[in-house]
């Protein structure tokens, strides 16, 4: 019998195109760093990287500071550690096992993010029917089919 610290989490990690378009100025589509715990499907961290509003010279944001802010102050629950973490990415995975040493990393598809991103998408609202405070910002979602653009 597992207790509630002994509970296998799973990390599923990565960087994603947004499914929307920012359309303040130049149009851009603006990428997303998610990391999803299951099985209990939370969110526990993630950053909308507006590459157009950083500053020329400002320092990438990185699926690893993501995680690592994760790991100390998760978006949902009190801080803990996975039991294991997947990426799509070798490259990625090398970066985390040397940062992380003590958890597992592996490297496998994360359809995961890809039904959150659904999720996302199935959320919004079609057109500019419903404004909101990004009402000026976001124009249009994407169709399922146009996100890998």
């Amino acid at each position: 019998m597992t207790t509630s610290n002994t509970i296998a989490r799973e990390w599923i990690g990565g960087r994603l195109a947004a499914p929307i378009y920012i359309t303040e100025g130049t149009p851009y589509r603006p990428e997303m760093i998610l990391w999803l715990e299951v099985p209990e499907n939370l969110v526990v961290g993630y950053m909308l990287l507006e590459h157009m509003l950083l500053e020329p010279n400002a320092p990438a944001v990185t699926v690893l500071q993501t995680l690592m802010t994760a790991l100390e102050k998760p978006r949902a629950g009190r801080p803990r550690r996975p039991t294991r973490i997947r990426v799509a990415d070798e490259t990625l995975a090398a970066e985390l096992r040397a940062a992380v040493a003590d958890i597992e990393v592996v490297v496998a598809p994360t359809p995961e993010l890809d039904g959150l991103m659904d999720h996302m998408f199935n959320a919004m609202p079609i057109g500019d029917e419903a404004e909101s405070y990004f009402a000026q910002r976001v124009r249009l979602r994407l169709h399922p089919k146009d996100r890998s653009a």
